[in-house]
């Protein structure tokens, strides 16, 4: 099935129920808003409390009036998601799924050691999960940060990273840990950088490669110099670096307990459907659909699928 045959006949039918969810969750942030700025000016203007707590009581119940008092109120853009970018996961493998609410666990993403510090703030959103072919797949959308405080006691939040986290079942057995991480140094303070990168303390030992401009975009460490090697061979490596390309991103792997992890930095929410624009444009579902299909393409750009020896 084409991707226009299933907009219109897996998509369309649905956005006229979400499009009311949308003008009436508009409506009721928008009048929130104001009651809120105006209470804000009175305040200001007046300096009588009794008169802004007055207004406040009297929006209060306006808003009773007009939207009603219902807890179990549809969110429109949890819906939207579980509705539209669930079903487009789909019609990328029907063994996809997709949950807005939930993401990759903390535990897993420290176990991938891309990132040395564990992060203070564990925050995400929107898990796809599932088999493409033969390989098992998750990713999500994830912030983290890390808190710090001075002598003053001010607080200070820091990203640790922001975008796409994404682990894969690996193609090829291996037991000790590769990391191939975008190489700052080398590409920025040339020879310098090259002494720093071998000086390295915090990571496996360094690993040279043959490939000259792989080694341009990224440093690798390993705890096993012939296990790097044989997960890293001529193809793949050239795999890893037109990804690299293509993303534009300052993209990092590591390869550790039979899987590849992979973070993606991404400054925008992938799948967040705007409350302000109607969803009957066609435009915003096939953003979502290309969001998607760049992040699942990691399968068949990698050639995880490719099952080498007694890899099942």
């Amino acid at each position: 099935m084409s991707f226009d045959t299933f907009y219109r006949q897996e998509i369309v039918p649905e956005l006229s129920r979400l499009e009311e969810l949308r003008k009436a969750e508009l409506k009721r942030v928008r009048f929130m808003w104001s009651s809120a700025v105006i209470s804000l000016v009175l305040a200001f203007v007046l300096m009588t409390p009794p008169l802004v707590l007055l207004f406040l009581v009297i929006s209060l119940l306006l808003y009773f009036f007009f939207f009603g008092f219902n807890r179990k109120r549809v969110d429109f853009k949890t819906e939207y998601k579980k509705v539209v970018v669930g079903k487009l996961a789909q019609f990328i493998s029907p063994e996809l799924s997709f949950t807005p609410n939930l993401f990759i666990t903390e535990a897993r993403y420290n176990a991938s050691r891309i990132f040395l510090s564990d992060p203070d703030i564990y925050n995400g959103e929107d898990l796809v999960s599932g088999n493409i072919g033969k390989t098992h797949i998750e990713f999500c959308e994830l912030h983290t940060k890390d808190r710090t405080q001075d002598s003053k006691g001010r607080t200070t939040y820091t990203t640790i990273f922001k975008g796409v986290f994404f682990i894969a079942d690996f193609n090829k057995n291996f037991i000790g840990q590769t990391y191939v991480l975008s190489d700052f140094s080398e590409r920025f303070m040339g020879t310098f950088g090259k002494w720093l990168q071998n000086a390295n303390f915090m990571r496996p030992d360094v690993v040279h490669l043959e490939n000259t401009e792989f080694e341009k975009y990224f440093a690798v460490y390993s705890s096993d110099q012939v296990e790097a090697r044989y997960i890293l061979s001529p193809s793949f490596m050239e795999r890893l670096l037109e990804f690299r390309k293509k993303s534009n991103v300052n993209v990092q792997f590591s390869f550790v307990d039979n899987h590849l992890y992979i973070a993606m930095p991404m400054h925008k929410n992938l799948f967040e459907p705007s409350l302000r624009k109607s969803v009957m444009n066609p435009e915003a579902v096939q953003g979502f659909y290309e969001d998607l299909l760049f992040c699942t393409s990691v399968v068949n750009e990698l050639d995880l699928n490719t099952r080498i020896w007694t890899k099942e």
